[in-house]
């Protein structure tokens, strides 16, 4: 499995600077939890996001030639979730280039990796749990599903009920899609810059409107006692044939 490691300044960028809102919602039918997997084996494909050439050239250059001292600071200072970073004449692109650094981050699109597991699901006592056939996957092993509840887990944390929400495509790298969010966050963005600890865990379960894919994701952060944040994450999908005669 391909996991999602960036360094203490991208982490800060891509989190504060391009923010983390998930786009328009969109008016789409809630879907029973248990509905989206199909038990037994099936096989998973594993996804990562994708930025253009000058996309990353851009956040390479912001990333090392911006001073990370000052840029902790501006971020503790200015950050507001959801949305960019006010420029400023520190940053090391020019106000035209930060505009289409934004632009870029905001056209990432999620493609596969190349890696298919074969994973079987099991749905016993309406939880739903996940083993991969012939891999190790501690990440993957830990999510569970609680379908009668809503209920959900992973990586040891407990996130409650899930949230339904839907998003008709603005601002997503997947397309437009309907499902179900968990999360749970301690401490606040701003505490990374500032040597704060911090914990976020966010489960997705997802339909990938107008297919039969459904889309799951696991991001696991943490920074304690000022260590640098660790960033853990998992895109992947897997095909249900029911999901595409749901209205």
């Amino acid at each position: 499995m391909t996991a999602f490691r960036s360094t203490h300044m991208l982490f800060l960028i891509f989190l504060a600077c391009c923010g983390t809102s998930s786009g328009q919602e969109a008016d789409q039918q809630q879907i029973e939890l248990s509905r989206f997997f199909p038990p037994g084996t099936t096989e998973i494909e594993f996804l990562d996001v994708s930025m253009s050439d000058r996309g990353i050239e851009l956040a390479t250059k912001f990333a090392t030639e911006t001073d990370g001292a000052w840029l902790q600071e501006y971020v503790a200072k200015v950050a507001k979730p959801g949305q960019p970073l006010p420029y400023h004449s520190n940053f090391s692109l020019t106000e035209d280039e930060y505009e289409e650094f934004l632009t870029e981050s905001m056209q990432r699109v999620v493609k596969p990796t190349g890696d298919k597991w074969e994973c079987l699901i099991k749905i016993a006592n309406n939880i739903v749990s996940f083993e991969p056939v012939g891999h190790s996957s501690p990440r993957l092993s830990s999510i569970r599903f609680k379908i009668d509840s809503n209920e959900g887990k992973a990586s040891g944390e407990y996130l409650g009920k899930g949230k339904w929400r839907a998003n008709d495509g603005a601002r997503s790298a997947i397309g437009p899609w309907r499902g179900y969010l968990w999360q749970k966050e301690v401490g606040e963005v701003s505490d990374i810059a500032t040597g704060g600890d911090f914990q976020l865990c966010k489960l997705d379960i997802l339909h990938l409107v107008g297919t039969d894919y459904a889309f799951m994701s696991h991001k696991f952060v943490e920074r304690q006692g000022g260590e640098k944040p660790v960033s853990q994450e998992f895109m992947l999908r897997f095909k249900n044939p029911a999901l595409s005669k749901l209205p």
